[in-house]
């Protein structure tokens, strides 16, 4: 019975140390974790015919957008125009 009890304390004090992050979510890479972030978002990122489009979701219409992403558009307005469609 002590010996059973000394286990159950060894293995509380290894849950209490572990983090739970490391064991739920698994470890990977910032883009991957952008465009999980993305997908949260309804934002799905696509490259067809050499060209980089984002579908958005709008998370209040439920409409679906198409945007061509521009290397001669400014970061800037490429955000502002995405998180405006996806509103």
């Amino acid at each position: 019975m002590e010996s059973r009890i000394q286990t159950l304390k060894i293995e509380i004090e290894k849950l209490q140390n572990s983090k739970v992050e490391d064991e739920v979510i698994p470890q990977t890479d910032t883009t991957t974790m952008q465009l999980y972030v993305y997908h949260g978002l309804g934002i799905e990122l696509t490259e067809e015919d050499d060209c980089l489009k984002a579908r958005i979701q709008s998370s209040s219409t439920n409409d679906i957008y198409t945007v061509k992403i521009d290397d001669k558009l400014s970061p800037h307005f490429v955000a502002n125009h995405i998180w405006d469609l996806a509103q």
